[in-house]
């Protein structure tokens, strides 16, 4: 049997009822073999993601339920519980946010009768789990959100409702829809806060914060981080709790609450090396030199511009590694370690020729030349800035 071609335009297809009705089994049997192999996998479910919002009417929801479930077990992205083949979640790459499975299947007399049902909170979860798992929130449309709309009204979980608004907000913030962002925060926090979810409420002060960071509200901003972290203290989970105490870091030192900033950046230090995050880490150790250093404690400053120049070299990342480099250098040269100070600028330049040439290398070429020149004429460094 030949395979069935679906149509690039899938997602105008598929509002067209007749059309979908017509093709709804070759749709279902091209997706389902998509998802068999790991070479079409995301081609499968990525078609299974566009088309499920258009079936809610269908005899056969069930059937394509089960689809989903089935995608949701093989998907690569969603992670599961070695102890608990229930217990899945999805975390993105870099991201705070988080989606772990609410609904589990009820347990029913028989295996074979669990398999053959599927409540409609769990076909949702599932959908929104493979959404966020997949990258899709980030390339939604307002027609799409339109349709998930429909989905989640459809299947009428306060729950879920509130989770993907949270997710709505997340995604609104990321494309700079602010007003639409917060609005649709407020909707999530208000079911969370109600019924006392921690790991929800972090998460979704985490996006109301981020709302205001971007309007340049930063009181507001730190206000709904501390209420964050407050809540994400009561969960396990390391990775939130240590991103949201970095972002409050980065926060203060803007705010010059330098002595509580350094104890966020030092906390989030703790987590990023429990979960073995170099990168994460080093960005933390990096926050806690400039706190110290704006408290002019040089020594402890130092230290940790030490650990964060080193784990960036470590890791490979040059770029970070002579933006550390630079800020060490003028360190040392403001505690009156003018030889130190040197060699380090001198070793960025060399790091610099080995990369491609960009304004930011140009950039960063003019600065450390200005400073060389002020330190070897003896000059005010102060007015060149670290």
């Amino acid at each position: 049997m030949s395979a069935y071609v679906i149509p690039n335009d899938l997602s105008d297809r598929c509002r067209d009822d007749d059309w979908l009705n017509e093709n709804a089994d070759k749709l279902y049997t091209q997706i389902e073999r998509d998802i068999r192999h790991r070479d079409t996998l995301e081609r499968g479910i990525g078609n299974l993601l566009t088309l499920f919002p258009y079936l809610l009417r269908r005899e056969d929801l069930l059937r394509w339920g089960k689809l989903l479930r089935q995608a949701m077990r093989l998907s690569p992205q969603v992670q599961k519980d070695e102890n608990n083949s229930e217990r899945v979640w999805v975390q993105p790459d870099d991201d705070i946010f988080l989606m772990v499975r609410h609904h589990y299947a009820r347990p029913l007399p028989t295996r074979r009768r669990r398999r053959e049902r599927m409540e409609p909170s769990e076909i949702l979860e599932i959908y929104l789990l493979l959404l966020v798992g997949h990258g899709y929130m980030d390339n939604l449309t307002p027609h799409r959100v339109s349709d998930l709309m429909r989905l989640a009204r459809a299947v009428n979980d306060p729950y879920l409702y509130a989770k993907f608004y949270q997710m709505l907000a997340f995604t609104y913030n990321r494309w700079g829809h602010l007003d639409q962002a917060l609005d649709s925060a407020w909707v999530a926090y208000h079911y969370f806060n109600r019924h006392d979810e921690p790991l929800e409420i972090g998460l979704t002060a985490y996006a109301i914060a981020e709302s205001y960071h971007q309007q340049e509200n930063w009181q507001e901003s730190i206000r709904w981080l501390q209420v964050s972290r407050h809540h994400l203290d009561r969960t396990a989970y390391t990775l939130q709790n240590g991103m949201v105490s970095l972002e409050l870091a980065s926060q203060l030192l803007c705010a010059e609450d330098f002595a509580t900033a350094e104890a966020h950046a030092r906390e989030s230090a703790k987590h990023f090396q429990t979960l073995d995050l170099p990168s994460h880490l080093a960005v933390a150790y990096y926050y806690q030199a400039l706190a110290h250093i704006y408290q002019r404690n040089y020594d402890e400053g130092r230290e940790y511009l030490n650990r964060s120049l080193t784990l960036y070299q470590t890791i490979g990342n040059e770029e970070k590694a002579i933006t550390v480099g630079y800020v060490l250098a003028f360190t040392e040269a403001s505690a009156g370690y003018k030889n130190k100070a040197l060699q380090y600028l001198y070793h960025n330049l060399e790091r610099l020729n080995t990369l491609p040439a960009s304004k930011w290398q140009d950039n960063q070429r003019s600065r450390i030349e200005k400073l060389i020149q002020a330190i070897q004429g003896n000059n005010d460094i102060a007015t060149i800035g670290g």
